[in-house]
């Protein structure tokens, strides 16, 4: 078996559950927060601070929600990173994946996909033929992808979220669960609903776990 490590408690569990499935043995993992430190999170110990992974010399994977923060983890630790694939995703051999995506259990990867380092698939989430995905976003379970769909560095979509065919989502953008995108997205847009438009906060209000601007392209 391959001895990995997991960067991030969060999403650690489930990870976890991934690597075991591909024959991966998981050994440690590393949080921030010293409340987790000695806790086990499916079987596996919480040892200490992220700057600690790596000194054994294990390749790594990210278990952290958020694309801005896998981001800069990721350029902080630059450790040697490896991918995770539950044996129930299907990866066509005419795809392309980068080091350190995640992909979970019934996501679909069809023909001429490209999905870039980082990049978290959530359960039962399907990227169809062609679609272009930057480093670090994040699709969520059962998020729908059509054909030629271009997604940017660090894009978030939602739980359940639909984008029709060769639509661009600009980098940072943030699609909420539910939605239907049918128009390309600038650059940080946020948006929601069928069909998806601008999400309007309240004074103060913030959406999509620090996604700020709200136009859409």
């Amino acid at each position: 078996m391959c001895p990995i490590v997991v960067v991030g408690a969060k999403q650690a569990a489930e990870i976890i559950a991934a690597a075991r499935l591909s024959h991966m043995d998981v050994v440690k993992v590393y949080d921030d927060d010293q409340s987790l430190w000695g806790q086990k999170i499916a079987g596996v110990t919480v040892v200490g601070p992220l700057t600690q992974a790596g000194e054994d010399g294990q390749r790594a994977v990210l278990a952290i929600d958020d694309p801005r923060q896998r981001q800069a983890v990721a350029a902080q630790l630059r450790l040697p990173w490896i991918s995770v694939f539950h044996p129930k995703a299907i990866l066509d051999r005419y795809s392309h994946v980068e080091e350190g995506a995640v992909v979970l259990d019934g996501a679909v990867i069809q023909p001429g996909a490209r999905i870039g380092a980082h990049v978290f698939v959530g359960p039962k989430a399907s990227i169809t033929h062609d679609c272009l995905i930057d480093d670090y976003a994040h699709i969520s379970a059962g998020v729908q992808l059509a054909g030629f769909v271009k997604v940017g560095q660090g894009a978030r979509l939602g739980e359940g979220s639909v984008v029709t065919p060769n639509v661009r989502l600009g980098m940072w953008s943030y699609v909420a669960p539910g939605s239907v995108v049918i128009r390309d997205l600038n650059d940080y847009a946020q948006v929601m609903g069928i069909p998806a438009r601008p999400i309007v906060l309240p004074l103060g209000g913030e959406a999509g776990g620090g996604y700020h601007e709200t136009h859409a392209g």
